[in-house]
């Protein structure tokens, strides 16, 4: 005879462990969920992302919502909060006190939590709306790429026009207009699936943004400063010519970004 434990399983466990099964079956690093989870606002490296995935997590509700977002960023469409708290029909534990079957939990995080649609509201559904709506350029320059490309997570665009509105060069803000022509939303979702901690690095000694350096090295190479620079100096490069690539690397984005004295970092 088979004994099945009915014992309810810990939130932080059944979130850990669905976390791995969808990041697993979509074929993402942990690396790139790292880096997609502190796009949406959590302070992850790998190791965080692990540790949450062995259960040693919070699963806050914000938490959970910046996991879905996070992991669609990345190419797991499925990313859902039930999908996360999916537990095959046994019992999660939510507190010392509190334990809800996965059908109650998830009618009252997914169903519940929003207020019912009128029946008018229903039966004239308004124009359909995306995550990432184009945001209106500003200042006297034309950045098509913004307009166009609402397919691109709006936290990209948002940030990338924040920092552009925010130049008070004139010829630099036409340099990076110019700069984005170029760039798709698909070439800006490889980058960003790309990039991880080396672009941390070139972000924090350039002053750059993570949005800026993700739509510039599209725009220059089509894909990762890390992965280009790589490619460059070869395998088995030593450590002196891969500085060297990487500072005429450096000097291009700086160049391409119209940033003044660009050759003084």
């Amino acid at each position: 005879m088979v004994m099945v434990d009915e014992t309810p399983a810990e939130l932080r466990v059944v979130v850990g462990k669905n976390l791995r099964r969808l990041r697993t079956d979509a074929g993402i690093t942990l690396n790139r969920l790292a880096v997609a989870a502190r796009h949406r606002g959590l302070n992850w490296a790998e190791s965080r992302a692990a540790d949450f995935e062995r259960g040693l997590g919070s699963p806050s509700l914000p938490t959970l919502i910046a996991l879905c977002c996070a992991l669609r960023d990345v190419g797991c469409q499925s990313a859902t909060i039930a999908e996360l708290i999916h537990t095959d029909g046994g019992e999660i534990r939510v507190n010392g006190g509190l334990c809800l079957s996965e059908s109650a939990a998830v009618s009252i995080l997914c169903e519940q939590i929003l207020p019912p649609k009128s029946a008018s509201a229903a039966a004239q559904p308004g124009p359909r709306r995306t995550s990432a709506s184009p945001p209106t350029a500003q200042g006297d320059f034309s950045i098509p790429f913004l307009r166009r490309s609402e397919d691109v997570p709006s936290f990209i665009l948002a940030d990338v026009l924040k920092q552009l509105a925010g130049r008070r060069n004139l010829s630099a803000q036409q340099s990076v207009g110019r700069l984005f022509e170029a760039v798709t939303p698909d070439t800006v979702r490889t980058v960003l699936a790309q990039s991880g901690a080396p672009e941390r690095k070139i972000e924090k000694s350039l002053n750059l943004s993570y949005a800026e350096l993700a739509v510039a090295s599209a725009a220059l190479w089509g894909e990762a400063f890390s992965i280009h620079r790589d490619k460059l100096a070869g395998e088995g490069a030593n450590r002196q010519k891969r500085g060297q690539i990487t500072r005429r690397m450096k000097e291009e984005l700086l160049q391409a970004l119209g940033e003044p004295g660009a050759h003084g970092r």
